[in-house]
């Protein structure tokens, strides 16, 4: 285990999940299963699986914002699925306050993510001040990370804590138009590979950028470690 401040990485915790011979995106490209949270843009339409694989392999190279899914629903579709990782220990839902939440009150929690290479996520906060992991298991994701007392990142027009920021830069181009001109303040950087667990803690931002197509599940939680 690496670990970088108040961010740790973790390595060899998912030996044992059968996602990681499962979940490639070729498992999928035959499966007429119908995802809700497909990512075109600032909308969020539903796209069938195979439809997404053959766009990973015949469009999203020449996309200036290639198509991410956010699948929160994964279990009620793929309940085979849930069986296939297993929450890490540091990460037990035994604390995790909002388990107590009825599911139709409570926050998305969870999600599978599907990822185009170049795709991302701009700087951001998780929501409701939870912690999160996300466990990779195939591809590479470059991460930025910036602790809460960092109020204002460089480059981002806006500020999360006043506005959701919709407009803020692409992720792709914040890394490849203002990371490289950064003289300091400069975040906490690691790339994350199949098999590695990243942990955010309440309150940091962090943004994400899909060096390859990427397969991750994650989710977020509150304790009392907050």
């Amino acid at each position: 285990m690496h670990e970088t401040r108040s961010s740790l990485y973790h390595f060899g915790v998912m030996d044992d999940w059968k996602a990681m011979n499962k979940w490639p995106f070729e498992k999928f490209q035959h499966d007429p299963r119908i995802v809700d949270g497909v990512n075109i843009g600032q909308r969020v339409m539903p796209v069938p699986l195979p439809n997404y694989v053959k766009y990973l392999k015949e469009r999203a190279a020449n996309e200036t914002a290639p198509w991410v899914i956010f699948m929160s629903d994964v279990f009620d579709i793929y309940p085979e699925l849930r069986g296939d990782y297993i929450i890490p220990d540091y990460f037990s839902e035994s604390d995790d306050f909002m388990t107590g939440v009825e599911d139709d009150l409570r926050l998305d929690w969870r999600w599978i993510l599907m990822a185009a290479k170049r795709s991302g996520s701009g700087w951001h906060v998780d929501p409701a001040n939870t912690t999160g992991w996300l466990a990779l298991v195939q591809g590479a994701k470059l991460w930025g990370m910036y602790p809460p007392s960092v109020y204002h990142i460089p480059g981002v027009k806006n500020n999360y804590y006043q506005k959701r920021d919709y407009d803020m830069e692409d992720a792709f181009y914040w890394w490849i138009y203002t990371r490289p001109y950064l003289k300091s303040n400069l975040p906490i950087e690691c790339v994350q590979k199949p098999g590695d667990i990243v942990f955010i803690p309440s309150g940091w931002w962090h943004s994400v950028l899909n060096l390859d197509d990427t397969v991750a599940v994650t989710q977020n939680f509150c304790n009392k470690y907050r």
